[in-house]
C-alpha cells in the first residue's frame, strides 16, 4: 500500500480519511495527541500522519 491506495485485483481505491474525535484530541507544548477511529468498510492498517511546518517545504513524515 503505497499514498493510500489499494492496488490488488484491479481496484485503485483511495480510503477515506479518519474520522477525529476532537473532545479526545490534547494539546500541551508542542506536544499534540491525535484520537482517531477508521471510517467503516474498507479495512485500514494504518495512516501516515504528515506534518507541515509552513515553511514551504516538503512534508514531515512523523
Amino acid at each position: 500500500m503505497r499514498n493510500g491506495h489499494l492496488r490488488g485485483c484491479g481496484l485503485n481505491i483511495i480510503p477515506n480519511p479518519p474520522l477525529f474525535r476532537a473532545e479526545e484530541c490534547l494539546s500541551e507544548g508542542n506536544i499534540i495527541t491525535l484520537v482517531w477511529q477508521p471510517c467503516p468498510g474498507i479495512g485500514i492498517d494504518y495512516y501516515t500522519l504528515e506534518i507541515d511546518d509552513g515553511a514551504g517545504g516538503a512534508f514531515r513524515v512523523s
